[in-house]
């Protein structure tokens, strides 16, 4: 392979990563089973429990429109797609909303312990 194709499929690789959306990371349940759990779906939500502790990681993964109950407090690192990086704080009984995308996340400190409920339809 010629170093010219190498660095044009690398740039192209790179720009894919930068331009793409949550529908192009797999399902959080699939990815990360040990943290994320269904525990009720019908045609109009999925709920997923979600638990974890100081020090783990998710893979990047997806996740679509979705009202996140918290019920620890914790203190998260989370990496999106187009490199950029935020701190989630969460608290006890605290509700978030969140549109549809596509993160991986480290427990910096504290226990996830949420419920995430996830829209499928209105």
């Amino acid at each position: 392979m010629s170093q010219r194709f190498t660095r044009v499929l690398a740039i192209a690789s790179l720009a894919a990563c930068l331009t793409a959306t949550a529908a192009d990371f797999p399902d959080a349940t699939v990815l990360d089973p040990d943290y994320h759990k269904v525990v009720l779906e019908n045609e109009h939500v999925r709920v997923l429990e979600s638990r974890a502790s100081p020090g783990a990681t998710s893979h990047m993964h997806s996740h679509p429109p979705r009202i996140i109950v918290s019920m620890s407090a914790a203190r998260l690192k989370a990496a999106f797609p187009d490199g950029k990086v935020q701190i989630w704080e969460l608290h006890p009984q605290e509700l978030l909303w969140m549109p549809a995308d596509a993160h991986q996340w480290e427990v910096l400190a504290g226990e996830i312990s949420a419920y995430v409920i996830e829209v499928k339809s209105a």
